[in-house]
């Protein structure tokens, strides 16, 4: 544009406003060269800006990272220090049980100072464990552990977290352990002899179903007839007990595992023995169900379920007639003998009976047997398969199992010594005879004058109003105590649980009458024994008979008091045979000798392994289903079995981990998760000989194995070792008390259980400090690795911060040597720019030399 013109100095406009732009531009680098920041303000640099500001939240939170990381590696420095003294404490206490166990040295009183001293050690290790602490941070109590099982409402199938403190390190929730069995394997016994064509087992097997009878019997009240499962509940008697209106029944009992209650009771009324068995089998079923998460359909074909019927009257003594028949069975099953399925493992199953009367008071207890009752057969069996072996850990082979020093079962007998005796002749009098009769007088404890039989000095002539008082011991050394008092109308015989009696038979019958609400002495009033049966004998002497119970302690002490002269005889019964059930001696490969009962489930131990940690074989079996020809014979037969064993083998996975192999009863077998998010997920079980997991299919198709869910509350404690979220480290730190160092709490077998008063006791308390020992060294080394991994996270987070703050000086700070060239350009630009600027303004002035 022409400068001609004055109205508008477009040259000074346009100086002004690049005059202006130098300046924001001096202003700028003023700015940046006083802060040293390239990035001053979202308009400097928007994307650099936000990327900055990521940066330097990434930089802050890798540092307070590092310091986390610090404070941990403090943390594990003062829980080493506390498990070095532990570790100590256990040292000694090791060479005091190998001190101990040096008795061709010490005496008694030398081991109980060891005890004593023991003792102060296992305190010192819970002082530890219940006191250590860093900052507030209880260590050793169990809080920060881990806590890892099979989730609830599903079967274990046999599988265990192991009791190892350091078992768990699963993060909280839940968990899939996937198991498939690869190998079925099998084991079959093979008997010791065979004699035409039949099998003698050693260990008294045969191929029976496992069926219980309850102890009492239902009777129709007023008869002996049996109870027909149309009979009302109060037109019965249950073992001698009448059942009237107002009282209750109850019962309670474990299935066929032996371990899961159930329990169920039915009042009586207008109702029948049918509803009480429908009563007993709808609590057997609803446990059966409940057992596997409450669905009836859920419950695998290998679960053994137990079927409730009434033995109908037409049934023998021998089949139960009128008594409960408890029969199990696998799940395609009924309450039919003929009609279940037996072929499956014995069973476990118990349950017993209790009557109570409308006030709270208990009338009677039965339980059940597998055996005989009273010396005769009831239609119990104690159940097995052929091979009677339901689990076994052995490696494939073939294995001795033998049979020794067997004792027959024996049914303990007790009689008065005194007897009762017609005065004059001294005849033994007849059951049935009146014992308050005034001629010819019954003489208790008398003795012979002559031909004559007489009070003399020490007995007593019976008579009406004298009492003989019972006391009596059951077969588990409970007592009772009952009076009765000597009648002379005949009809008070009939009335039983009156407390009165008219003859010896009377007195008898009373004996075996089970109404508890007679009884002078106890809690429950009991009246009578429980279980062992009264009888007379043919010499005039009241004998006991007990043959449910081994090592029973059935007996009676009589008391006979004289009304008419306060004279008082005692009569304490005398043992004629002890009584015991059928026991032998059992040992399997040369492993521990084991005593042994009829009927048991046993487990054999093999001998001691001769690799370090590991476990000894186990096999679990059921003893002696064979049947009796008479009580005292014995079913177990002195020789040797031989189990022939193909091992099992599993395939499991947890989670998406890696596949672990195993055999059924390994212990401390190891899987991790697969998953790895901060620290490695892994778990250690344990599993039973009898391993539940259904087997390859016979036909070929896919073995799919089997699930099981595991349930996890994780307590370990948690570092945040990076700037983002997920990025932590836990560590697990188990309860280190001494109820729990060993072979885990509740075993019998850990720090706090150790008694070295014994040679045995000291050397399992070598095996008890060792296996504690293994685990603090455990508990130190993953300490340790969690300190390696720390330190080494910090020197990761040290390098990574550096190269972050780095990254952050180039995006953020001000190269200065540049900055300081714009700065000295924009510098020189805008006194330029002022000058001209003024220049610029002087330039219409000159116009007005044109006016002259």
């Amino acid at each position: 544009m022409s400068i001609t013109r004055i109205n508008n100095n477009v040259a000074a406009i346009r100086a002004t406003r690049n005059l202006n732009t130098t300046g924001d531009q001096l202003a700028q680098n003023i700015e940046r060269l006083s802060t040293g920041l390239r990035i001053n303000r979202a308009g400097d640099d928007a994307a650099g800006l936000t990327i900055r500001e990521r940066l330097r939240t990434q930089i802050k939170g890798t540092d307070m990272a590092i310091q986390n990381g610090q404070n941990g590696i403090s943390m594990v420095n003062t829980t080493e220090a506390s498990l070095d003294a532990l570790v100590s404490s256990l040292q000694r206490v090791r060479e005091l049980a190998i001190q101990a166990g040096n008795t061709g040295t010490y005496d008694s009183a030398a081991i109980q100072a060891i005890q004593e001293e023991i003792f102060q050690h296992i305190d010192e290790v819970n002082r530890i464990a219940n006191s250590a602490r860093f900052s507030n941070r209880l260590l050793f109590t169990g809080d920060n552990a881990n806590s890892t099982g099979v989730k609830k409402g599903q079967d274990d199938l046999g599988v265990h977290v192991s009791a190892d403190p350091n078992a768990s390190h699963l993060k909280s929730g839940t968990s899939i352990l996937h198991i498939v069995q690869t190998q079925k394997g099998s084991e079959k016994l093979l008997p010791f002899k065979e004699e035409d064509g039949q099998a003698f087992f050693a260990t008294g097997i045969g191929n029976a179903t496992d069926i219980a009878v309850s102890t009492a019997r239902f009777n129709i009240t007023g008869t002996n007839n049996p109870a027909l499962r149309t009979t009302a509940l109060n037109g019965i008697t249950f073992d001698g007990v009448s059942i009237v209106t107002g009282d209750t029944i109850t019962f309670q009992g474990v299935l066929s595992d032996g371990k899961t209650p159930f329990a169920g009771s039915i009042s009586v009324g207008a109702l029948t023995m049918a509803n009480l068995e429908t009563s007993i089998q709808t609590a057997i079923d609803n446990a059966e169900t409940a057992l596997f998460g409450g669905v009836a359909t859920n419950i695998p074909g290998s679960f053994v379920q137990t079927h409730v019927s009434l033995a109908a009257s037409t049934f023998t003594t021998a089949q139960g007639v009128g008594r409960f028949r408890f029969l199990s069975a696998k799940k395609s099953g009924s309450t039919s003998t003929t009609q279940a399925d037996t072929t499956s493992a014995p069973s476990l199953f118990d349950i017993d009976f209790s009557v109570i009367t409308s006030a709270g008071k208990h009338r009677n207890d039965a339980g059940i047997t597998r055996d005989w009752l009273n010396g005769q057969r009831v239609g119990g069996q104690i159940g097995n398969v052929t091979q009677a072996i339901t689990g076994s850990t052995f490696d494939t082979g073939d294995f001795n199992i033998e049979v020794s020093d067997i004792v027959p079962p024996e049914r303990r007998i007790v009689e008065t010594t005194m007897d009762f005796r017609f005065h004059g002749s001294g005849a033994i009098i007849d059951r049935t005879i009146s014992l308050a009769r005034t001629t010819d007088q019954i003489v208790i404890n008398g003795t012979f004058v002559g031909p004559i039989y007489t009070t003399n000095d020490t007995g007593i002539a019976l008579a009406n109003g004298d009492t003989i008082t019972i006391q009596g011991s059951n077969v588990d050394g409970s007592t009772f105590q009952t009076i009765f008092t000597i009648s002379t109308n005949s009809a008070v015989d009939s009335n039983l649980g009156d407390g009165r009696i008219a003859t010896l038979g009377g007195l008898v019958d009373e004996l075996n009458y089970r109404d508890r609400s007679r009884g002078v002495n106890g809690p429950t009033n009991q009246s009578s024994f429980e279980q062992a049966k009264a009888t007379v004998t043919g010499d005039g002497k009241l004998r006991i008979i007990d043959d449910l119970a081994d090592n029973s302690k059935t007996s009676m002490f009589m008391i006979v008091d004289d009304q008419s002269s306060t004279v008082t005889v005692t009569d304490r019964t005398n043992v004629i045979r002890n009584g015991n059930a059928e026991e032998a001696t059992i040992r399997i490969d040369g492993g521990p000798r084991q005593r042994v009962r009829i009927g048991d489930q046993v487990e054999l131990v093999g001998p001691e392994p001769t690799k370090f940690g590991a476990a000894a074989q186990r096999l679990i079996m059921r003893l002696g289903s064979g049947f009796r020809t008479a009580m005292d014979d014995a079913i177990f037969n002195r020789g040797s079995d031989t189990a022939a064993i193909e091992a099992k083998e599993y395939v499991g996975r947890l989670n998406s981990g890696p596949s672990v192999t195993f055999q059924n009863g390994d212990t401390n077998v190891f899987f991790e998760s697969g998953s790895a998010q901060g620290v490695a997920e892994s778990l250690m079980l344990d599993f039973d000989a009898i391993l539940d997991i259904t087997g390859p299919p016979m036909d070929g198709s896919r073995n799919n194995g089997m699930a099981i869910l595991l349930s996890t509350v994780n307590r370990a404690l948690n570092f945040q070792v990076g700037p983002f979220k997920g990025q932590d480290l836990q560590v697990n730190i188990p309860s280190l008390s001494a109820s729990n160092l060993g072979y885990g709490l509740g075993s019998g077998r850990t720090i706090s259980d150790i008694d070295v008063t014994t040679v045995e006791g000291a050397n399992d308390a070598l095996a008890i400090v060792d296996k504690a020992l293994d685990q603090i060294s455990r508990t130190r080394a993953a300490l340790g690795a969690f300190t390696n991994r720390l330190q080494t996270t910090i020197e990761s987070l040290s390098v990574s911060s550096e190269n972050l703050q780095a990254s952050e000086s180039r995006i953020s700070d001000v190269d200065f040597a540049t900055e300081v060239s714009k700065f000295t350009s924009n510098q020189i630009v805008f006194q330029s720019g002022t000058s001209v600027l003024s220049q610029a303004n002087f330039l219409p002035q000159s116009l007005l030399s044109l006016l002259g």
